[in-house]
């Protein structure tokens, strides 16, 4: 992207990322897995949510 818009005559500086990732630093966030619901439990986990919060609701 920064390349296409030095082409097209803007005034960027093409090692932002570069700088970006050296002044970060390496990323201490560790992925960790979550195991998906059966389908078959879907209903009876919707039927416990008994409180209409937002929470639930945006589920």
């Amino acid at each position: 992207m920064l390349r296409h818009a030095a082409a097209l005559g803007l005034d960027v500086d093409l090692q932002a990322t570069d700088k970006v990732k050296a002044l970060l630093g390496k990323s201490q966030h560790k992925p960790k897995y979550i195991p998906a619901m059966t389908w078959a439990d879907v209903p009876a986990f919707y039927a416990s949510l008994e409180e209409p919060t937002p929470t639930h609701l945006a589920l």
